[in-house]
């Protein structure tokens, strides 16, 4: 009487099918529930729009600030290990809808085609309310990062405190990144959530800096001299 096996060999899976399989996990709501969520908060307002201009050669940079902003961004998304972190994306202008927030995902194509989406519109900075868009959100992101070349449109005094005295929204944490032009204002809420300011007066340097945001990254920046270094567009 013949011995035969009664092993069950896997089924081999074609290349097709183990992408598909990985899109599925990434897809999981369990699975996405449990991970880190990271809300992008980008400016779209018109001055995004502005080429920088050397004032020395007289020439004007190809690239707007909107260009180099969605550079940083994909920049940021291929260093960010998507297995364990999801991106959200918020654009924000005049013309400001919450339903065109970009739902978290750990897809970086489906990510990274929204963000190469993105264009500079006519109309002004509501900061103030598309970050308490996503702070009030019921998935609340565990860090988010706000890209701006302005002041708020809709700065009101309280606002700090709002966010430093609601129990619910003041564990998240926010870097804000300043493209062009300094703004106290962006440096008040990074300090006042325990977050980084970053500001690039040259916009074409930040778009390479901003690896050091991504979570492998971000905790070399633990001085103000390193910071210093990352925002002349030293390697550290």
């Amino acid at each position: 009487m013949s011995n035969l096996s009664t092993e069950v060999k896997p089924k081999f899976q074609t290349l097709e099918e183990r992408l598909k399989n990985k899109v599925n996990d990434l897809k999981d709501p369990e699975k996405m529930a449990a991970k880190n969520k990271i809300a992008i908060i980008f400016d779209t307002s018109g001055s995004m729009a502005h080429h920088e201009t050397d004032m020395e050669t007289y020439t004007m940079d190809p690239k707007s600030r909107i260009d180099y902003a969605k550079l940083a961004v994909k920049g940021f998304v291929d260093r960010t290990d998507l297995n364990t972190n999801a991106i959200g994306i918020l654009p924000f202008s005049e013309d400001y809808q919450e339903a065109a927030f970009f739902n978290y995902s750990s897809i970086s194509t489906d990510i990274i085609s929204f963000v190469n989406g993105l264009n500079a519109l006519i109309g002004h900075t509501p900061l103030c309310k598309s970050i308490l868009t996503i702070l009030n959100k019921e998935e609340k992101p565990s860090r988010a990062i706000v890209f701006s070349d302005g002041e708020a449109t809709d700065k009101y005094p309280s606002f700090l405190e709002d966010i430093r005295r609601n129990p619910p929204i003041r564990t998240v944490i926010i870097d804000t990144v300043a493209i062009g032009q300094d703004s106290h204002f962006l440096k008040e809420i990074a300090e006042a959530t325990g977050g980084i300011y970053l500001f690039f007066k040259d916009v074409s340097q930040f778009a390479s800096q901003l690896k050091y945001l991504s979570p492998q990254l971000r905790f070399l920046l633990t001085s103000q001299s390193v910071i210093d270094k990352v925002q002349k567009g030293e390697q550290l």
